[in-house]
């Protein structure tokens, strides 16, 4: 760790980012996977179900990789927060929580953001529960039969149905040992038969392939690597990749993609006129540009739910063509070939960083407010002639000299400062930041560690280090 220079009743912290730990690896790791992910799709490089879903979830395995390397290797899974040399009120708060001064205070972050977020995940489960049970028992033969007969052509055990008005996205799949699929019943009288059998179907393929089961696993594993972008994008991916992928197989069950097709844009139409909520997988909507005054108009918004939606469409009414076996084994190689890249990046690159750049990257800040003795104005030289030893009043008055001389002009201390016996301030433009070089005498580093940047203020420093093993 950096050596700030700080003496004793000062405070700071040092934020250490370790090179070979698990959120080093799995930022590395997942990006690259995204990244070649999604240069993939845009390619169009993949068209089969099952490539295309490992694919989609390649940051989120890569990570879990990460994860377990990190756990049999005993290294570290967070960056480390130490607090140095507190004062005052924040002494007195550490006192109070017990911390001692090298204990890593972002576990105590961590576990909160994440006990927030599962803590929510949780609640929408019963919620969702709670609308199911609300329910009422469908009755109407046609909807029975047709559940019925789809499920014995996916080979599914006979769901139970539910009736909901309002049901979000007019249909849904819940549930793993005892599924349940609701159904909005004014569905039943807006879609003809090839409709409602077409929706039928799709939310049994999300059964069929346990859709319900792997999205809980997705996020739970997202709310707790929050802190890794790419796990949440892969997520976003894979609920479109569900939704796309249970429309192909009820295109199978039924053979009738038109029907399907319409029945989507029937039931995106109806949750659009309703409010804000929208068909499934569909997202919020994107915030409309502002247009600037004599510009030209704004460009029609588009939801993402409905660029979705029509995407969906497209591809029922485009059709899609049968993948031969040895497409489909070059698909997986590829995707093979996907994933052992993205697990390079993210289990060898931080090793070769380590290697040849640092073990670590710190941040450091140190309160310098008490560090530095401040101006003092003629003014109270003067009232301190007249209060103290004769002796005092050269060491007053010589310091009043020095800080005309730098600032050009004379401090002025408020009633309360004299009052209190507080000398004054200098003005604001002493206040003013500077850049430091590598080499800042404010900011020293220790052992092998580098300075890559340093920053100075009157009341503050803060210094971005590059530290090897031996500097730790």
């Amino acid at each position: 760790m950096p050596d700030l220079g700080a003496p004793g009743g000062t405070g700071g912290f040092t934020l250490a980012l370790i090179t070979e730990s698990f959120a080093v690896r799995a930022l590395l790791g997942s990006l690259a996977a995204a990244g070649l992910a999604a240069l993939t799709v845009r390619l169009r490089l993949v068209h089969g179900t099952r490539a295309r879903r490992v694919l989609v979830l390649a940051p989120v395995l890569t990570a879990a990789v990460a994860a377990g390397v990190t756990a049999v290797q005993s290294t570290t899974y967070l960056p480390h927060l130490e607090i140095m040399q507190p004062s005052g009120a924040v002494t007195e708060l550490r006192d109070i929580v017990g911390l001692g001064g090298s204990r890593n205070l972002l576990v105590g972050v961590y576990a909160a953001v994440a006990g927030v977020l599962l803590a929510r995940r949780l609640l929408g489960a019963v919620a969702v529960s709670r609308l199911v049970r609300r329910g009422l028992p469908s009755t109407d033969a046609r909807l029975g039969a047709m559940v019925t007969r789809l499920a014995a052509v996916m080979g599914l055990s006979t769901p139970r149905l539910r009736l909901i008005p309002g049901c979000p996205g007019g249909a849904f799949a819940y549930g793993t040992l005892r599924p349940v699929v609701a159904v909005d019943p004014a569905l039943l009288v807006a879609l003809d038969d090839g409709e409602l059998e077409g929706l039928v179907a799709h939310e049994l393929a999300h059964l069929r392939r346990r859709d319900g089961l792997l999205c809980l696993i997705i996020e739970v594993f997202r709310d707790v690597t929050f802190f890794v972008p790419a796990i949440s994008l892969a997520a976003r991916w894979l609920r479109h990749e569900q939704e796309e992928s249970a429309d192909a197989v009820a295109v199978r069950s039924t053979a009738r993609p038109a029907a399907l097709a319409s029945g989507i844009l029937k039931v995106w139409d109806r949750s659009a006129a309703s409010g804000p909520r929208v068909a499934c997988a569909a997202v919020p909507l994107r915030r409309p540009r502002l247009a600037l005054a004599g510009s030209a108009p704004a460009p029609l918004v588009v939801s993402d739910g409905a660029r979705l939606v029509a995407h969906r469409v497209e591809l029922l009414l485009s059709g899609r063509k049968e993948l031969s076996p040895a497409r489909r084994t070059a698909e997986v190689g590829l995707v093979a070939a996907v994933l052992a890249i993205a697990l390079a990046a993210g289990l060898t690159g931080p090793h070769w960083i380590a290697q040849r750049s640092g073990h670590a990257i710190e941040m450091a800040y140190l309160s310098a407010a008490a560090t530095e003795a401040p101006d003092e104005s003629p003014a109270f030289a003067s009232f301190r002639t007249l209060t103290h030893a004769p002796a005092q009043v050269a060491a007053a008055t010589a310091t009043a000299d020095v800080a005309e001389q730098a600032t050009g002009c004379p401090c002025v201390e408020t009633q309360a400062q004299l009052r209190g016996g507080v000398v004054a301030q200098g003005p604001e433009s002493d206040q003013e930041l500077a850049w430091r070089p590598r080499d800042s005498s404010l900011l020293v580093p220790q052992g092998n560690a580098r300075t890559l940047l340093a920053l100075e203020q009157r009341s503050f420093r803060v210094g971005v280090f590059l530290v090897d093993d031996e500097a730790r």
